[in-house]
């Protein structure tokens, strides 16, 4: 009964340890590449799914998220916008290239005033 609660023991130890070391991975890496538009822009383009970009951006005070949204969704060729705080993350439509679509995204970011709440 010793040796088997030994070997159980053992076991259990090996299996914990494995547990541990083990890396999970349910992404892809991250082969990404970040462009500092300006002092108050940066885009993040993604290698593993060239249809989604990430815009990063810094703002003094409040942000009309939902405006920013509504305009972004507008552009021809954006299939979906995901917000997070400081961060829109923009998918095109596969018909579409960030060629066509990536200058009027910028052109929005760059005039963030128009989206900032008035009497704040």
């Amino acid at each position: 009964m010793k040796k088997l609660l030994f070997v159980l023991s053992v076991v259990l130890a090996l299996t914990i340890i494995g547990c541990q070391v083990a890396e999970v991975k349910d992404t892809p890496d991250h082969a990404t590449t970040i462009i500092q538009i300006n002092k108050n822009i940066c885009v993040e383009h993604y290698k593993h799914d060239e249809s989604v970009r990430s815009y990063y951006f810094r703002v003094d005070g409040p942000l009309d998220y939902r405006s920013l949204i509504n305009a972004l969704v507008a552009i021809d060729g954006v299939k979906n916008v995901r917000p997070e705080p400081y961060t829109m993350h923009v998918t095109i439509a596969k018909s579409y290239s960030w060629d066509e679509v990536e200058p009027v995204v910028l052109s929005i970011l760059k005039h963030m005033e128009r989206y900032i709440p008035k009497g704040v």
